[in-house]
């Protein structure tokens, strides 16, 4: 199980650049088929950020995603927005929407 500690990014996290970096180094590991643990100690994340971080995996890799990922140390406001972006992404998904190459 791989760990990515967030804080190490920033405290506050709203870039999508940022999680784009991010998600690429961890999209690697789910190829291995390892998993994730996204650790947000003394993190605060936009919808922004986590969409472009979750949402582009989810839509990538299904619901399938979520067996392998947990979240650690997540505000109730983090909590908030990732309920919104996977299920928003999935929605998405559904319909047929893809991740642009």
């Amino acid at each position: 199980m791989r760990r990515v500690s967030l804080n190490k990014y920033g405290q506050f996290l709203s870039s999508r650049e940022k999680a784009r970096v991010i998600r690429l180094e961890v999209d690697s590991v789910f190829d291995l088929g390892e998993s994730v643990v996204f650790d947000f100690e003394g993190v605060s994340a936009t919808q922004s950020f986590l969409d472009e971080l979750i949402g582009v995996l989810v839509l990538k890799r299904g619901a399938d995603l979520l067996k392998s990922t947990e979240f650690a140390h997540c505000s109730n406001d983090s909590k908030l927005i990732l309920k919104y972006v996977v299920k928003s992404r999935l929605k998405d998904r559904s319909n047929g929407a893809s991740v642009a190459a």
